[in-house]
């Protein structure tokens, strides 16, 4: 649970370099997974999340039918879902970073 006023998360194999003080960052792995991979910020009333990868994100949420790519891209995030760090979901993979979330 996140504070959205002051929310600034950042997700990736390193990003404690590249973090103003605001920003709380989180260490991932998993093939796919870039150094600074992707942040999840409040910004005009709403929770969005940006791809800062060279591989991609894919989001997958009751606001889409399937998984959607994001790449270099920002979003709104709606209701409950997952992201899918670096590929697209296969839900058997042993190194596949997956993040759940629910908005509401």
């Amino acid at each position: 649970v996140f504070d959205s006023e002051n929310a600034h998360i950042r997700l990736g194999r390193a990003v404690s370099g590249v973090l103003s003080d605001a920003s709380q960052h989180f260490v991932v792995h998993g093939r796919g997974v870039s150094r600074d991979h992707l942040e999840i910020f409040w910004e005009a009333g709403a929770w969005r999340v940006r791809d800062r990868s060279l591989g991609g994100t894919w989001l997958k949420s009751t606001a889409t039918a399937s998984s959607v790519r994001l790449l270099g891209e920002s979003t709104m995030l709606v209701g409950e879902g997952a992201l899918c760090l670096g590929r697209d979901f296969i839900f058997d993979a042993m190194d596949e970073v997956t993040i759940f979330f629910s908005v509401g």
